[in-house]
This record gives C-alpha cells, structure tokens and sequence, in this order.
C-alpha cells in the first residue's frame, strides 16, 4: 500500500514539472515598449513579438527578466507590422530569422541593415514597404520568402552565393526596381511572378545554376529590354515574359522547353540559339511568337527536334551552323513568310513536314550530305520554285512535295533509290531527271502532273506503280533513257506505257568543260564564272564544308584559304 502511494506521488511531482516547463514561455514588456517572447525558463534567447511605432526603434543585444539576460534572435511574425510612423530601426547582430510579415506596410521605413547572421527572411516581410529603396542581403542569407519585398521602394538587389529558394513574387510590383543580380552556387529555380509589373526593371543577372524560370516571372517589366538567360536552363515558363514589349531580341540557349501558351510573345523579333550542343526541344516555340522573324544558332547545335517553330508565320531568316545534322518533324510547318532557305551543309535529315505548309518558300538549298527527305516534308509550299537534290541523296519520303504547284523541274541525284507515295502529286512538274540509282517509284508519285520531259538514267528500269506517272504524261511525255536500255523500258511493266521512248548516250551528259570555269576574288567575295546551274561547294583550310549551292557569287564569313569545288574540279583561293 505504501509503495503504492509513494509511485503515485512521484507520478504527480514529474506530471507537476513537465506542466511548468511547458507552461513556462510568456511575453515580457520592457521600458521602450519592446515586448519580447521567452521561450522557456533554460533557453536563454528571446524573440521580439512587438515593436512600438515610432520614428527610430532600436533592437537591443539583450533584454532582462528577474535578474537573467535573454539574447534576441528572432522578429516574430508580424511584429512591426503597419507601423507608419517608422524610418528606421537598428537591429542587434544576433537576429537569425525575420518573421512573416514583421514589417510589411511599414511605409515610411526606409533604412534597414539585416545582421550577417540573418539566413530567413519570411513571407511579406518588407512587403509594402514603400519608402525602402534598398536592403544589403547578409551574407548567410539562404531563403527569401513569398512576396517577402512586394510593392516596395526597393531600387537594386544583389544577392550573394548562399541563396537556395526565393519565393513566388518576392520582388513583384516593386516599381523602383532597376537592377537585380543573383550570384547564388545552388539556386535553380526563378520563381512564378518574381518580377511581376517591375515596369522599371532593366538588367538581371543570373547564374549558371537556373533551370527553369516559372510562368508570369517577368511579365510586365515593360522596360527590360535585354536578358542574358543562362546556358543551364531547361524550362521557361509559359507567359515568364509576357509584356515585356521592349525585349525584341533574347539570346536563348538550346534545349529550353517553353511552357505552351500560344502567341504569348509578340515582341519579340529574333533569337540567338548559344553555348552547347543541346537540341532546340519539341514545340519549344510553337506558335507563341508570332513576330518573330529570324532565327540563328551557335555552333556545337546539332539537332531541331519535332514542332520547335511551327506556326511562326512572320519567320523570314534562318541561319543555321555547320554542325546541325537533323531537322525534326514539323520544325518549320506553316512558317508562312519564309521565302529562301540554304540549308546547314552537314544536315543529314530533314523529318516528317519540316516545311510544310511554308506558302511563301521560293527556294531550298539542299546540302550534300542529306541522306533523307521526310514524309510530307515540302507539302503544300506552292511557291517553291527550285529544288536541286543532292547525289547522296537517298530517299524522297511520301507526299514530300506533293501539291508544290510552281515546281516545273525535278532533277534527282545520282544515288537516289526511293521516291514515296505521292511525293510530287499535283506538283507543276514538267520536266523530270532521274538518277542513275533508282530502284523505285511508288504510286502516285506524279499523279496529276503534266510532265512533257522525262530522264531516266539507270539502264535497269526502276520498279513503278500503275498510277506512278497519269495517263497525259505516259501518252504525251518524251521518255528519254540510256541507248542500250531502250528495249528494257519498252518492256518493263508501266514503263511501256510510254507512248514515246528514245534512248541516249550518257558519255556526255553532264560533262563540264574545264577551260571555261574561273574562279577569283572580287571585293572580299568568291566569284565563279564559266557555270550555270552547277553545284558549288567551299571549304576552309580545316576540311570544314563552309558554303553549299548553286550561287556564282560567294560571301565567305572570315578572311583566309579556300578550296573551291565547281563539278569535279577544285580551286585554290584567298580572301
């Protein structure tokens, strides 16, 4: 019984002690009007919970409560919250954390120095603070809060190397803003609205750390008229610059994705493409820049992956670099303005319609090098006008110009093997070449053209289809095939029906007379005379193909040596 007692007793006393350490913190209020928090009777820190409203307010290095010193660590939430009167305030270097809102709507304060010590600055805690043109960011500063400086008088920020996280709208609404720049070695992430209708701002610079840059982070900073985007980003943000009608130019590394939302950025005119051999990634810009006009790449870019400028319909230029080896599907479709384009010399594929729907491309430069044209990638441009295809062309994909109405020529390489389904229906053909190395034609390949000239070099008739050539071309067409394999088309299946088949000797086709080509420097440019219609190419001294086409006239990028291919002969020249 007695032990019984004594157990409960003991019960008692440790239940008795456990309440009043709990129930041990309270709020003290000194003689300036301080009222500071103590958390418990062994910790000595203490946190301000109110500060009175007055002019200047002082934060002392430590407050007294029956005979003990309590060091100050912390403003609590709210603690100077709306206070109107306040210009500045003196705080002791022990604060490591401001609490949310502790200073918000103080619009008169105007002078702070955060303590080195400080490595939180909370939620809305200088937020309207409209007087506060600035604030120098303690060294330990590693997170910045949501809205933490919202619609203040803030004018410059710099932040330093520690900063992990700044909150969505930390700097929003902040219309003195001019200037921001972030040093920080760990931060990846540019928050929703951080800049939100800074219609002052001007410069920002970020590290190389950033990834992604969220939605609305710039929009409305009417004034920034240039950004240098790090060469880490992966991820912009749909609407991240919407309104931001002064930025016409953005220097954008490869590989971004853009958040989708369509024709978000009509300001902006041109893109620079820089740094690494990333891809330009999957409908990274579809259809949300309708103004933009033209577009160039640094080298190392290798690749434009699927949709990447579709319905870009004010592109005019594209300047590629050397060392782009595939054009993705839907690259370039409906780019409605594009009238010319000279194609990188080292492309190896141009996907599935790249160009389709381009109603106002004139004309294409196909490099050698191009192993394959894709599906339907030329469909409906119905003013492309002149297509030379290279000899190492491969394949011509299924309705890849079909509908090309203002194609009156079609003279295939030597290496060709495949010409797809439909790949010139409806197309103007009316004169056609076909190399030496075709194998076959599928149907409808040149269905509904009016074809009055046809060349077919191989002396083993390609395999055709029924409907490959229409009924007007095989009544009408001239058929013109190697001299020896004349017999060999009039009885090939579908070849026979060529109501007119002559046969050529090949010897000569195509042979150019060395002694007429010239090749000289006039006014820093490469000019070639003694040619028409003859494919040039231009390399430089390191065996890179710098210059692809049928131009006579030939603007090299850089002074220095040239070897100059005109057909099978080669020039030596100096810029």
């Amino acid at each position: 019984m007695g032990n019984c007692i004594l157990r409960r007793a003991l019960w008692c006393l440790i239940l008795f002690v456990c309440y009043t350490q709990l129930t041990y913190a309270f709020s003290v209020k000194d003689e300036s009007g301080i009222v500071f928090f103590i958390h418990s009777e062994e910790d000595d820190t203490c946190s301000i919970v109110i500060v009175p409203n007055q002019d200047h307010v002082t934060i002392a290095s430590s407050y007294s409560y029956k005979g003990k010193s309590y060091t100050p660590v912390e403003i609590e939430d709210g603690a100077c919250m709306n206070n109107d009167l306040m210009t500045s305030i003196i705080l002791p270097s022990t604060i490591k954390r401001l609490g949310q809102s502790a200073f918000n709507g103080c619009i008169k304060l105007r002078n702070i120095s955060l303590p080195n010590g400080v490595t939180t600055i909370n939620p809305y805690c200088f937020a309207n603070c409209t007087s506060l043109t600035g604030f120098t960011a303690p060294a330990a500063l590693t997170r910045i809060g949501q809205s933490a400086f919202s619609n203040s008088g803030i004018e410059h920020v710099e932040l330093g190397e520690q900063i992990e996280e700044i909150g969505s709208s930390a700097f929003a609404h902040c219309e003195k803003l001019q200037g921001f720049r972030l040093s920080s070695l760990v931060i990846q992430t540019i928050s929703r609205s951080l800049f939100r209708e800074c219609n002052s701002l001007v410069g920002v610079t970020l590290p190389n750390t950033i990834t992604s840059i969220e939605s609305n982070a710039f929009e409305n900073c009417s004034k920034l008229a240039a950004i240098d985007l790090p060469d880490s980003l992966r991820m912009l943000g749909g609407d991240a610059f919407e309104g931001c009608t002064s930025l016409t130019h953005v220097e954008m590394p490869s590989g971004v994705i853009l958040g989708v939302c369509l024709r978000s950025y009509p300001f902006i005119k041109s893109i620079h493409f820089t740094k690494g051999s990333r891809p330009v990634i999957d409908d990274a810009f579809y259809f949300s820049m309708p103004n933009l006009k033209s577009l160039t790449f640094d080298e190392g870019i290798t690749e434009i992956t699927g949709s990447a400028f579709s319905g870009c319909d004010s592109l005019e230029s594209v300047i590629f670099p050397t060392s782009m080896r595939y054009i993705r599907h839907n690259a370039f479709q409906r780019c409605e303005s594009l009238e010319h384009v000279v194609l990188p010399p080292n492309l190896i594929t141009i996907g599935d319609e790249v160009f389709s729907y381009c109603s106002s491309l004139k004309r294409i430069v196909l490099p050698v090098t191009l192993d394959t044209i894709g599906r339907r990638a030329f469909n409906d441009c119905i003013a492309l006008e002149d297509v030379e295809f290279p000899r190492n062309l491969k394949v011509i994909g299924d309705d890849a110009f079909n509908q090309c109405s203002s194609l009156k020529s079609v003279k295939t390489g030597g290496e060709l093997e495949t010409i797809g389904f439909a790949a010139f229906e409806r197309a103007g053909v009316q004169q056609l070449t076909l190399g030496e190395s075709l194998k076959s034609i599928e149907d409808n390949a040149f269905a509904y053209c009016n074809i009055t000239e046809v060349y077919s070099w191989n002396p083993q008739p390609p395999v055709i289809e029924f409907n490959t050539f229409n009924t007007v071309t095989t009544q009408n067409a001239i058929l013109t095939v190697p001299a020896e394999a004349v017999d060999a088309y009039k009885e090939a299946t579908y070849w026979k029906n060529f109501k007119n088949i002559v046969g050529k000797d090949l010897s000569a086709v195509n042979q150019i007379d060395n002694k007429d080509i010239s090749v000289v420097i006039q006014n820093g440019q490469i000019v070639v005379g003694g040619v028409k219609d003859v494919r040039i190419e231009v390399y430089n001294m390191q065996g890179h193909l710098v210059y692809c086409g049928f131009d006579t006239m030939i603007e090299m990028p850089t002074s220095g040596l040239y070897l100059v291919k005109v057909g099978t002969q080669v020039f030596k020249v100096k810029i």
